[in-house]
């Protein structure tokens, strides 16, 4: 049975890192697993994903803008992708976190 399906409760939003660039953070289900998590934004991909030590949720830094409304999309492969609830927004709008 897969570990995310269509159901799963994620939740999550976007902000500016103080190191620079936009980053998104959620949560849900995600847990460590021998192939890592991989997600993207529309059609950009979210690189460094790191699910947290304890599981239920994960960061990741977006490698260029998506389109207001995108969607983000997460899987552990081999798995099919899940699309999430969660649309990007400008986050110069709101520099934390939202659902």
């Amino acid at each position: 049975m897969a570990l995310l399906h269509k159901g799963s409760s994620i939740r999550g939003g976007f902000f500016v890192s103080p190191r620079g660039g936009v980053r998104v953070i959620a949560t849900g289900p995600f847990v460590h697993r021998a192939l890592t998590l991989t997600a993207r934004v529309g059609n950009v991909p979210v690189v460094g994903v790191r699910v947290a030590p304890q599981g239920g949720s994960f960061m990741g830094r977006l490698t260029g803008t998506p389109k207001p409304g995108d969607v983000l999309y997460v899987r552990y492969p081999p798995e099919p992708e899940v699309k999430t609830a969660i649309r990007y927004q400008s986050p110069a709008a709101t520099n934390f976190p939202v659902s």
